[in-house]
């Protein structure tokens, strides 16, 4: 309510474009490593990134619940 609706289209059309710059880039870095490295290693790699991501937002929930205490 405390934003226009051209504002708001705004925010949207940012908020994709960033997201498209995003999905850009993770197809640029995938070319570029399958030259290098096998796809099956690409995968893991990727895997490994979910696993490291989930653990670091583990991590940072338990220590905000911490300092809540």
């Amino acid at each position: 309510d405390y934003i226009t609706e051209n504002q708001a289209q705004k925010l949207i059309d940012n908020s994709l474009k960033i997201e498209q710059q995003i999905t850009d880039a993770k197809i640029s870095m995938v070319n570029e490593l399958s030259t290098v490295i096998s796809g099956k290693k690409i995968l893991l790699l990727k895997k490994a990134e979910r696993s490291f991501n989930r653990k670091m937002l583990q991590e940072l929930g338990k220590r905000r619940r911490m300092q809540g205490q």
